[in-house]
């Protein structure tokens, strides 16, 4: 059986059901004595994972955004468009949906690269300057 390990995740694959079922027990119980959480593991292989936001498809050997990511990325870009100001704490989640989209999208940080710019030379502090309002300029705009 072969085991990734990703920050607290363990991810076990198998060649049947059994097998896989058989050694994640023993791995449990003999080696990492670690407790799992039954609700999030899948005992049983798959050719489909959601993985942070990212659906792995092993059968077709492609990662695309779970719908879910592809919406609140949607949603982010539609406020950043549609409001004259909006707030450092809304310019920064919807960089931080843009770069976590980079693996997937291809080409996304490049798109991020100017509003990154904006943010740096608007000297923002997100502890201090969450609720700071700050334009979107035509130039940036046209990148989201």
């Amino acid at each position: 059986m072969r085991v990734f390990f990703y920050l607290d995740d363990l991810i076990g694959m198998a060649r049947s059901r059994e097998w896989a079922m058989f050694h994640t027990a023993q791995l449990i119980l003999h080696v990492t004595k670690v407790l799992i959480n039954w609700k999030k593991s899948s005992p049983i292989p798959h050719q489909q994972v959601e993985y942070l936001g990212v659906m792995l498809d092993a059968g077709r050997l492609r990662a695309t955004l779970t719908e879910s990511r592809q919406a609140s990325l949607l949603r982010a870009v539609c406020r950043l468009r549609q409001e004259a100001t909006v707030t450092a704490l809304t310019i920064m989640q919807t960089l931080g949906l843009m770069t976590a989209a980079h693996p997937v999208v291809p080409l996304r940080l490049l798109h991020a690269r100017r509003m990154q710019r904006r943010c740096i030379g608007l000297r923002l502090n997100l502890k201090r300057h969450k609720r700071r309002l700050a334009t979107i300029p035509p130039s940036v705009e046209s990148n989201l």
